[in-house]
């Protein structure tokens, strides 16, 4: 792969998985939260108010919970590179072009390297959710 091709790849790849890391959080600070929810009914009819910060406390654990278990699932560059030829339509060349190794392209590879830069080069910023 050239230079340029793992460049446009990484900047493309570093915004997905940080796109899926940040969902994920979001998703575990909505759980911790509505896990909450209960004590916190329960806080509002009770005179106990030094249980508020569990709320607050659940949501933060959700969303560390979550971006850890995140970041354990994070994607490898074959699947990133799948998942972008999806998105850009562009015949699985990227995924071809970043699963060939450096030395074993000829004239073939080299198409599929110039097809796979062309399809990073005139995407646009790299987004998870499009």
């Amino acid at each position: 792969m050239t230079d340029e091709l793992r460049a446009r790849f990484e900047a493309h790849a570093r915004g997905i998985r940080r796109a899926f890391l940040a969902r994920a959080a979001l998703t575990g600070a909505t759980l911790g939260a509505l896990a909450a929810a209960p004590v916190l009914t329960f806080v509002d009819a009770t005179p106990r108010a030094w249980l508020a910060p569990l709320g607050v406390a659940a949501a933060l654990i959700g969303a560390a919970a979550s971006g850890a278990w995140a970041r354990r699932r994070r994607w490898t560059d074959a699947d990133v590179a799948v998942f972008l030829d999806a998105k850009l339509a562009s015949r699985e060349a990227i995924a071809t072009a970043i699963a060939l190794p450096a030395g074993a392209r000829g004239a073939a590879g080299d198409a599929v390297a110039r097809r796979a830069a062309h399809a990073l080069a005139t995407s646009p910023a790299p987004r998870a959710c499009a």
